[in-house]
């Protein structure tokens, strides 16, 4: 069972579904209606993928080749679209670009200050090997999806100011950019692609289910202050059909 984090919920096999639940569920229900088979596809190409082509098929000990061109045609079609580095340029529909925008900087010099800073955020991601994931998923589930969040425990080895002690103050937090399984996004408008558009959402919500480790899932719930009779009830399981076959993540 893939636990759900939803506003700090955690949601266990055996107690009441909560909402956050059942819009999980939903997104399933929805993915299970489709034709062909949505889970199965998946798991067949990456089956396929991985070189595991006979797998569920008895072959009474006949022989069993694999000729693999799946990988070795995806795989290069991945190396063609990453051959030169993604870069990101920030422009401006400013039509004079010597205008004063922010103190004595223009708008030329505020621009090349952005696509400077997001391009370092690129490279500090480690986004162009995180690209070659992602088509990789693209091309064995149709889809892919990232997200993007703010963790304050990453160090900047950045300073300003000094702490309590005198010791210069390191600048902590960073942006994280998160891969995860197309088959574990459930958009609550699955027939509308778009996430939202000139700033304004589009999805009602979205639901991201992940597998964690046990042991993590426990001390989440101890931050929010869950009963340990219901911490009890968090245990480990394979139950891994809804993900995206055995190279789940």
């Amino acid at each position: 069972m893939a636990f759900l984090y939803e506003r700090g919920g955690i949601l266990k096999d055996n107690m009441d579904y909560t909402d956050d639940w059942q819009l999980y569920l939903n997104g399933q229900n929805y993915n299970n209606r489709l034709n062909p088979p949505f889970y199965q596809t998946i798991d067949i190409n990456n089956s396929m993928y991985i070189g595991d082509q006979w797998k569920g098929v008895k072959a009474n000990g006949n022989p069993t080749p694999v000729f693999n061109i799946f990988k070795r045609i995806i795989n290069h079609q991945i190396a063609s679209i990453t051959s030169q580095d993604t870069k990101i340029q920030i422009v401006s529909n400013e039509g004079d670009d010597t205008k004063i925008v922010m103190g004595d900087m223009t708008v030329s010099e505020l621009t090349d200050v952005l696509t400077g800073h997001f391009n370092t955020i690129w490279e500090d991601t480690k986004m162009s090997t995180k690209l070659r994931q992602l088509l990789l998923d693209g091309a064995l589930s149709g889809d892919y999806a990232m997200y993007s969040t703010w963790n304050d425990l990453i160090e900047t080895k950045e300073y300003k100011g000094k702490d309590i002690d005198g010791s210069p103050a390191e600048i902590m937090g960073d942006i994280e950019n998160e891969i995860v399984d197309s088959v574990n996004v459930y958009f609550g408008n699955p027939n509308d692609t778009r996430v939202n558009e000139n700033g304004r959402p589009i999805q009602p919500y979205i639901v991201l289910s992940f597998r964690q480790m046990t042991s993590d899932l426990k001390a989440e719930a101890k931050k929010y202050k869950t009963s340990q009779k219901e911490i009890d009830l968090i245990t480990s399981d394979t139950d891994n059909d809804k993900q995206a076959g055995d190279r789940a993540v």
